[in-house]
């Protein structure tokens, strides 16, 4: 589950049951938001990807 609360720029992201803050980074294309090892990559055509580390990245499309 990805959450976003105006006016912060973050992502609140639920993973294995645990809540994660995202700030959000400079990016190219998109939006990026990273902390730590992990990072979720949000594109403008809703396509998103979020990778930990150690783990397979989870490609997602937001609605």
């Amino acid at each position: 589950m990805i959450s976003f609360y105006p006016p912060n720029y973050a992502a609140h992201v639920e993973l294995d049951g645990k809540s994660i803050t995202l700030p959000k980074r400079r990016s190219w294309y998109g939006a990026r938001y990273v902390k730590g090892d992990v990072s979720m990559r949000m594109m403008k055509s809703g396509a998103l990807t979020l990778k930990r580390a150690g783990r397979k990245a989870t490609q997602c499309t937001v609605k």
